[in-house]
């Protein structure tokens, strides 16, 4: 068996499951697929609850899922995070060995450095040969001389089964820009700042720009009045400025300097995730998320007492912020 620190679920090949005879009819049937698995996806048999014994001396056993992949290998498996996290168990590459915590003190399983280079070879020859393209995928080889571009559907050519469906709103054209997104709903999250009121107000004074920022500033303040991203702000109690950064292909980057503002409520210190466990998190789910990347902290709305905390001054007006915009102390840990 491979022991793989980056495998967010635990593997066993088909070819291990017909040789411990076990039957087909106590596989649990699964949807998703693997990805970068083959560098390509493929289809699970099915899962399956295995009892998984480690240790020499003090030996632990713990039920165990697997899911059944027909795939050749020169491994019989994978035992993934979730079997490591299950036993507790600590793994070392350079010494080849697995230690974990038992009832009778500390336990390990040590590996065997020739096999280990035997199996390695052994992959590495099968998928030289070929051997490692996944099964049952016919190739398929179509010529294609020319695609003629299809009209875009109108009242007249579009079927009537569709003409009839009721419109819910929801969907209008996806090359629409970024107003069409609904964003999410407060009843499932907002981001509020708990301002200190004992802290002097800040407000800063509206800095010159040259007339090429100018052109940029106004460019992105209609973005974001039409986005609905911003609206006007009466008496706000915290005014910043925007700073305006030309990028590498000469567009300009805008950020809004939160300084005082963020100086003014505690930081939250939730620590963000690390990359393996949004991984396992997200293993075994067919949806990810329902959040546009491409808005990213723009999705989440601001508390309405909040929003004119997140003010800033340009030569039009202040504005403020409907949504979370970048550069907030806790967005990040909102976000996450």
């Amino acid at each position: 068996m491979l022991v793989d620190n980056g495998s967010a679920v635990n593997i066993l090949l088909q070819q291990a499951f017909k040789r411990m005879q076990l039957d087909e009819a106590d596989l649990k049937p699964t949807s998703f697929p693997f990805y970068d698995f083959t560098r390509d996806h493929l289809i699970p048999k099915g899962t399956i609850a295995l009892p998984i014994t480690l240790g020499e001396t003090n030996e632990m056993t713990k039920m165990r899922e697997f899911l059944v992949v027909d795939y050749p290998s020169a491994f019989n498996g994978i035992l993934g995070r979730p079997l490591l996290w299950n036993f507790k168990a600590v793994t070392s590459i350079y010494h080849l060995k697995m230690k974990f915590s038992t009832s009778s003190g500390i336990e390990e399983v040590q590996g065997s450095q020739r096999e280990s280079r035997d199996y390695y070879i052994r992959a590495v020859q099968m998928a030289c040969k070929g051997k490692g393209k996944p099964m049952g995928v016919p190739e398929q080889v179509m010529a294609i001389s020319r695609i003629e571009p299809q009209p875009r559907p109108t009242k007249e050519n579009m079927d009537p089964c569709i003409q009839e469906c009721p419109h819910s709103g929801l969907v209008e054209d996806l090359s629409e820009a970024h107003v069409d997104i609904v964003g999410i709903s407060l009843n499932i999250i907002f981001h509020a700042l708990n301002i200190d009121t004992t802290i002097k107000l800040v407000h800063q004074k509206r800095r010159a720009m040259d007339p090429e920022c100018y052109a940029a500033l106004k460019i992105e303040v209609d973005k974001l009045i039409l986005n609905g991203s911003i609206r006007d702000a009466l008496y706000p109690s915290w005014v910043a400025n925007l700073v305006l950064v030309k990028k590498p292909n000469g567009k300009w980057r805008t950020y809004v300097d939160f300084t005082d503002p963020n100086k003014a409520y505690p930081k939250d210190n939730f620590p963000l995730p690390r990359i393996d466990q949004l991984v396992d998190a997200t293993s075994r789910h067919e949806l990810l998320s329902f959040m546009d990347t491409y808005s990213r902290y723009n999705q989440i709305p601001m508390y309405a007492p909040n929003e004119e905390h997140t003010s800033f001054v340009t030569y039009r007006g202040l504005y403020c912020y409907k949504v979370m915009p970048f550069g907030l102390k806790n967005a990040r840990a909102t976000y996450q």
